[in-house]
């Protein structure tokens, strides 16, 4: 089979699937915002669950949680939805803000604090001494740089546990839009009846094509995200 007959035989596809692609890719933008906020929402109270610390049996998600509302009303003064709605980066930027009023105000928001460092017994230990010199009356120079340097290695613990959740969230993200636009790929085929035949080629071509067309949507999303940066 020459070139010419190869590109004959995949071009059709390669259009139609850049073509769901692109249809995918406004789909996903449509509802993107909404189910992101969900989404951050879900992720941001299970992170704060990973101290053990935050509604233990609590199996609604975040709702009735007041470490989670304690961060929210630290990070916007209690608008949870402008809270998520942000992109990761702008959210997890509120969460390092939250975090640095808390260790400002510890004797307020001691279990917050607790929930920020996560499940480390270390960082833990590090949050009780932070409390206890905080209460002690700093009557020597010693004192005070023992207290700076106690709130310093609590920053840097509640540091490490953000760009944790950063990272953590922002794959599996990342990979639940992948997959969604690979599913929407194949029901838009499917809906649209694209391809006809029903032999053992039909599926190989039919599940190609949805990764393609998944693929292609992803692209599409990243170059409107680079656009919108370059704007802003």
């Amino acid at each position: 089979m020459n070139d010419a007959k190869i590109l004959n035989l995949v071009l059709p596809y390669a259009i139609n699937a850049c073509a769901i692609g692109v249809i995918v890719m406004a789909i996903i933008q449509l509802f993107k915002v909404s189910v992101r906020s969900i989404f951050h929402s879900f992720s941001v109270h299970k992170w704060l669950h990973g101290g053990g610390l935050c509604n233990r049996n609590n199996i609604e998600g975040p709702r009735n949680c007041h470490i989670f509302d304690n961060l929210i009303s630290l990070s916007t003064s209690g608008n949870a939805k402008s809270l998520f709605k942000l992109p990761l980066e702008q959210l997890c930027g509120q969460i390092a803000t939250a975090a640095q009023v808390a260790l400002s105000y510890p004797d307020k928001n001691e279990e917050l604090l607790f929930a920020f460092v996560g499940s480390d017994e270390q960082s833990k230990a590090s949050v009780e001494k932070y409390i206890e010199l905080k209460k002690s009356p700093l009557s020597t120079e010693g004192n005070q740089d023992a207290l700076i340097e106690s709130r310093n290695r609590v920053g840097h613990a509640i540091q490490r546990n953000i760009d944790s959740l950063q990272v953590s969230v922002g794959y599996r993200w990342r990979f639940y839009l992948k997959l969604a636009a690979i599913v929407l790929s194949a029901l838009l085929m499917s809906r649209f009846s694209i391809f006809k035949s029903e032999d053992v080629g039909f599926y190989i071509i039919y599940f190609a094509t949805a990764i393609f067309a998944g693929y292609a949507a992803s692209i599409a999303r990243d170059i409107v995200a680079a656009v919108e940066r370059v704007r802003r």
